[in-house]
């Protein structure tokens, strides 16, 4: 038999799960909390591409993969709903991660599985904040327009006169972002796919306590 090799490096598994934690909580996943237990995961959202008419249409494939507990998981639940429609009511994190929390509510609590969070009902937001949808539509923007396009997913953010300074995080990949941000301790959230677009707080500034940097990123 084979001997198992180690595919990520214990501290990037870390990151990894709470970057996953914190869309539960703050990002396009409040809608897979559960009741008593930690999650993360990550929402997705593709645009149906109609040969016909050779455009997108607002038809959507919905994902939304996530594990339960953070700290020690028991379960993995994958959920992918094709189909969906009505805009931002048809997105992973409106109608896949709630299927998700039913799968995984009802699963821990055959598992018998130990609840490391206070049994109280979980807290959901009444509507998804702005998805992870990489839009066809934005591939030939700038990143101003980019930034423009997606500036409802860019949180006002307190301004800080100390603290640590934000990198510059424009035009780099998903991957070197996080290394960075893991390499310099500053926490980050990142959304989309392809290259960083824009980010807030901005470059330069300075980062308050308990404040993240939001990453977008846009296929060009």
């Amino acid at each position: 038999m084979e001997t198992p090799r180690r595919a990520l490096r214990p501290e990037t598994a870390i990151l990894m799960r709470g970057m996953m934690e914190d869309v539960v909580l703050n990002g396009t996943g409040t809608r897979a909390r559960l009741q008593g237990y930690s999650s993360g995961g990550k929402t997705g959202s593709a645009q149906i591409f109609d040969l016909a008419s050779r455009r997108y249409t607002h038809t959507y494939n919905a994902s939304f993969m996530g594990f339960a507990p953070v700290g020690n998981p028991a379960i993995v639940v994958v959920v992918t709903l094709n189909g969906t429609q009505g805009g931002s009511a048809g997105f992973g994190g409106a109608v896949a991660a709630p299927v998700f929390r039913t799968i995984a509510q009802e699963a821990l609590r055959v598992l018998d599985t130990p609840k490391d969070l206070p049994d109280e009902p979980p807290k959901v937001l009444s509507a998804p904040p702005v998805e992870d949808l990489a839009i066809a539509d934005l591939a030939g923007e700038d990143a101003t327009q980019v930034a423009e396009a997606l500036s409802p997913a860019i949180e006002s953010q307190p301004e800080a006169s100390s603290g640590p300074q934000v990198p510059n995080f424009q035009g780099m990949t998903k991957r070197a972002v996080i290394e960075e941000a893991a390499l310099t301790g500053l926490p980050v959230v990142v959304d989309g796919s392809g290259l960083a677009r824009a980010q807030a707080p901005a470059a330069g500034s300075y980062l308050a306590p308990g404040q993240k940097i939001r990453v977008l990123f846009a296929s060009r």
